[in-house]
């Protein structure tokens, strides 16, 4: 009689784990597909343009410094007192 109690505690253990890992197997699942939609996302909205130019120039005082950063196009002259990037001037 004490085996066929301790038998079916067994068998009632092993089917409780198994329910229990797939309840936790079904909710993983779950999170991922809700990760792989936010990564897809972020994916289709790296076609935003990145600068491709930058100038620096350390200003007359030695102190400040004007910059810039643009798409198109960086002007950078070291006699003059401004830098330019896609037609914005930052001076001194």
């Amino acid at each position: 009689m004490k085996k066929k109690i301790f038998g079916v505690i067994a068998v009632l253990a092993i089917a409780v784990v198994a329910a229990w890992n797939v309840n936790i197997k079904s909710r993983t699942n779950g999170m991922s597909n809700v990760i792989m939609a936010n990564v897809e996302a972020l994916a289709q909205e790296s076609n935003i343009p990145f600068p491709s130019c930058s100038c620096s120039k350390k200003c007359s005082d030695g102190i400040t410094t004007a910059s810039c950063t643009g798409y198109n196009s960086c002007y950078c002259n070291s006699g003059a007192s401004f830098v330019e990037c896609d037609g914005v001037s930052s001076h001194c």
